[in-house]
Formats: C-alpha cells, structure tokens, sequence
C-alpha cells in the first residue's frame, strides 16, 4: 500500500490523499477525506480499479488542486502506458493519449486472469495468469512450485 499525501501550504489540511493497493496482481486507488478533527481518514471512492481504468498498474498519479482534476499515467497488459484525466467529480475518465503495441495485433494479447490461491499454511498467494491467444494454437504448460528450487527440479 502506497499511500500519497498533497497538503496546501497554508494550513497543512489534507486537500488530497489516495490510498493505492495492489490487489491479485492489479491496482486499485482510492480517494480519500481526512476529517481533522477526529483525526480519522475515510475512503470516499474508487478512483482507480473500475470502468476504463481497471486491471492494470498506475504508473503515475498527479492532482491539480487549481482544478481538482487527476492526471494518471495507466497501463495494462493489452496496452502500453496511457495518460488519462479524471474529471473533478471522478465520473469522467478521458483517455488522452492512444499508444499502441506495435507489430503485434490486439487479439494476440492476453488481459490475464486472476489465478491467486491459498497455499499449504493458508498464506494467500496473489498470481496472474497469462494465456497464449486460441488462434496462436499453442499449449500451455503452467508448473508452479512454492518449495526450495532443490525440491522442484530434479538434479537427477
């Protein structure tokens, strides 16, 4: 959890704060309002992790509090790094810039799949999963081993 605070240079009261977290593999962001006289921080909204703005890592967030608009450098497995602007009511994300993988086609990409589990103790193990695209006619074999590389692979 990355936790960012932008305060007014006046007064130091809390103008902006989000709270990241990586959950399975992606991340999610949200705003949040820091009330000063309980001295509590309560989460208001999703801003990153729904809609256009999901399954994927955040590179960068940037707030303009002349504004009150975001600006976030966002990408995905199925597309490079974008920069997006959230609108002050949060409910308008435009997509601004239109970066493309080159040489690869858009149906050969995999947005990958949550494929966390729990492992033996009970310690939940967050993962991704990537498979090749169906027309690419290729097999996958996943081996997954949590032991001492010693336990895993045969030195026989």
């Amino acid at each position: 959890m990355r936790i960012i605070l932008v305060f007014q240079q006046k007064s130091f009261f809390a103008l902006f704060i989000s709270y990241y977290f990586n959950i399975d593999g992606v991340d999610w962001v949200y705003e949040a309002i820091f009330e000063e006289e309980k001295l509590e921080f309560n989460l208001e909204n999703a801003i990153i992790g729904r809609g256009k703005l999901s399954k994927g890592v955040v590179e960068h967030l940037s707030w303009n509090h002349k504004s009150d608009d975001l600006m976030v450098s966002f990408s995905t497995a199925t597309s490079p790094t974008q920069i997006y602007r959230i609108k002050k009511k949060r409910n308008k994300v435009r997509r601004l810039t239109n970066e493309k993988v080159l040489a690869i086609p858009n149906d050969l990409l995999s947005p990958g799949d949550d494929a966390s589990f729990k492992s033996y103790d009970g310690l939940q193990i967050s993962a991704r999963l990537y498979t090749p695209s169906e027309s690419l006619n290729f097999v996958m074999i996943e081996f997954l081993c949590h032991s001492p590389r010693s336990s895993c692979f045969s030195t026989k």
